[in-house]
């Protein structure tokens, strides 16, 4: 149990540390997603524009392929430097929005799988990671061979896909290799586009595994130790018995003020020593009676002390005393219901006559 409390790290991990985490680029996510979304997106931009830029292609190759074998001469005043920068331009120009298009997409998708996360942390170099001991420890570790069995997997099914579609293929593309170029070309762009999707699709799939598994990797490292979250706690809502201590001294200096108010109180209501009530009224700030001092007990006490050197009238009325005390807070005016028995008392104290009890 006393490993359990102080090392075991069996919580889950507070809203803090998760905060903290994300700030510094810890989150949860698949690096298999990104190349998954990808190749996707490389094939969803290939399927619209991808016909084009094969025939587009094709007219390239065709060129290429009539001056081969004929002197450079007979074509090129330059001896086919023009000929070979233009066939790299249109190349260039043919493949680039598709690579734009499929990075930018992954870009997205990568921000999309963080909630759009930027950790200027992440870009500051960290020497622990050159640590060739902690290094070998992570070589050797469950993350690792999950890693490696990933990569072999990944690598089982990409050849798997590849040899499939290539044999499926295989009469077609042995017909056309003896035909044009224009009837060959259609066919290689429909075999790259079965390849790309049936690969994008394969590793969308063990992407989805692959985040699963890293969200449960994440929430295991992100655990806390009893211990660990007992002094978060302290830090972020202060220590328990400093607490206590500032609230005592408030409650100190609220009540001290409060038996200061006492100098200027009208009456002193006590129960003779249980109870005891200050009133104050005074016909210029007071609308009607209020109570600006009540305690019981030492308090009480303390009351009709400052009460007796101020020298303000101490009047003994317990069963009046008693209802004051649980019916008005301080600085209340008091109720209507103890407006006549009040003004007796203040009318016969002001009058300097003896209140009847």
């Amino acid at each position: 149990m006393a490993k359990d409390e102080n090392g075991d790290k069996t919580e889950p991990a507070t809203a803090k540390k998760r905060g903290e985490a994300r700030r510094k680029g810890q989150v949860a996510k698949s690096k298999e997603m990104a190349t998954a979304w990808q190749i996707l997106a490389f094939t969803a931009i290939f399927a619209g524009i991808g016909p084009e830029i094969f025939f587009s292609l094709g007219d390239v190759v065709k060129a290429a392929l009539t001056a081969i074998g004929e002197p450079l001469d007979n074509y090129f005043e330059d001896g086919g430097h023009t000929m070979i920068k233009d066939l790299v331009s249109q190349v260039v120009d043919l493949t680039l929005p598709i690579l734009i298009c499929s990075v930018l997409m992954t870009i997205f998708f990568g921000l999309l799988e963080t909630k759009f996360l930027f950790a200027p942390e992440k870009l500051i170099p960290d020497i622990k990671r050159l640590d060739p001991i902690g290094g070998w420890k992570k070589f050797f570790s469950l993350r690792a061979g999950v890693k490696v069995i990933s990569a072999i997997f990944k690598m089982g099914i990409l050849g798997l896909i590849l040899w499939w579609t290539l044999s499926t293929q295989w009469t077609l593309s042995q017909a056309l290799m003896e035909g044009s170029v224009e009837n060959s070309v259609p066919f290689l762009g429909d075999t790259i586009f079965k390849i790309l999707l049936r690969a994008g699709l394969s590793l969308l799939a063990i992407a989805i595994a692959d985040f699963f598994y890293q969200r449960w990797q994440y929430e295991k490292d992100l655990r806390m130790s009893k211990q660990e979250i007992r002094e978060e706690n302290k830090q972020s809502e202060g220590n328990p018995e400093v607490k206590r201590r500032i609230r005592q001294r408030q409650r100190d200096f609220s009540r001290n003020r409060m038996i200061a108010e006492v100098e200027e109180a009208s009456v002193v209501i006590v129960n003779p020593t249980h109870y005891a009530v200050a009133i104050r009224y005074d016909e210029v700030q007071d609308i009607a009676p209020k109570v600006i001092a009540k305690g019981q007990g030492h308090i009480a006490l303390r009351i009709r002390a400052v009460a007796e050197e101020h020298g303000r009238p101490i009047l003994e009325k317990p069963e009046l005393a008693r209802q004051l005390y649980r019916q008005v807070e301080v600085g209340n005016e008091i109720p209507e219901a103890f407006y006549v028995v009040i003004a007796e008392i203040l009318a016969h104290l002001m009058s300097k006559q003896p209140a009847r009890v």
